[in-house]
């Protein structure tokens, strides 16, 4: 006969991990990898999402009976990296631009649970918001007639998305259970700003040397263009929505206090 190790009302605390895969990529203007000669042209469109990468989670629960708990978890997710790439070359020039894309993210995650009857093995549902604070940094490397070499943060702003969770529960002891977890997120940002952090020609900073309005970027939903901002206050432009999709695999254990 099965035992019932959930039982009744108690807290709960569970640490893990997992990957995940993007889902709902996008493209984005001027992210493609493109090979390029006298002779030929050869383009391909880059579709990307940055919910893809290693997630680290807490959450501190709590089960009111066998069926029903609420939580709130803390996630933190480090994507990985995505990268374009466009080359020239022919018999007296040859030239690269690349970018690389790379963000961090830390999520709150408040869920309800609906638990199956207790067993040795609990199959359970979550389903729940997430707010995300994150940054994400744009490198930007060319060398046509000189190397340059720029680091951008984008920052600022909340993320908003919505998450469904169905995993299980497998007992250890009496107080202890590894559990297992699918989680599907659905989630994009949209930053607020925007700072030039490196800027080097042929290896020499030369950051101090640039007016505000080309090292730092508000971005927003209008803005005039006429009067024509001047040198001494940050460019505006229109807010991007970036993509945080992704489902993933999580592993991890869980500690109950009854």
């Amino acid at each position: 006969m099965a035992s019932k190790p959930l039982h009744s009302q108690h807290m709960y605390f569970h640490l893990g991990g997992g990957y995940s895969m993007a889902t709902g990529k996008q493209s984005m203007p001027n992210f493609f990898n493109c090979t390029e000669t006298p002779d030929s042209k050869y383009v391909e469109q880059i579709r990307f999402s940055f919910g893809q990468g290693l997630n680290l989670q807490g959450s501190l629960g709590y089960m009111f009976n066998d069926y029903l708990g609420t939580e709130i978890g803390i996630n933190y997710l480090n994507c990985d990296n995505w990268r374009s790439k466009e080359t020239y070359t022919d018999t007296l020039v040859s030239y690269t631009t690349a970018q690389n894309w790379k963000t961090t993210m830390v999520r709150i995650n408040p869920n309800v649970i609906f638990q199956a009857e207790p067993a040795i093995v609990t199959p359970y549902c979550k389903i729940g918001i997430l707010l995300g604070f994150g940054s994400i940094s744009q490198e930007k490397y060319r060398n046509k007639s000189q190397t340059i070499e720029e680091t951008w943060e984008l920052s600022g702003g909340m993320a908003i998305g919505f998450n469904t969770i169905l995993g299980a529960n497998i007992e250890l002891d009496d107080n202890m259970y590894v559990f297992t977890e699918v989680a599907i997120t659905r989630m994009n940002y949209s930053p607020t700003k925007g700072n030039l952090n490196t800027y080097l020609v042929n290896g020499v900073d030369k950051l101090s040397t640039l007016n505000k309005n080309t090292t730092e970027i508000e971005f927003v939903d209008n803005y005039n263009v006429l009067p024509a901002p001047t040198s001494g206050y940050p460019t505006q432009v229109f807010k991007q929505s970036h993509p945080f999709s992704n489902v993933g695999l999580n592993i991890g254990f869980r500690w109950t206090f009854k």
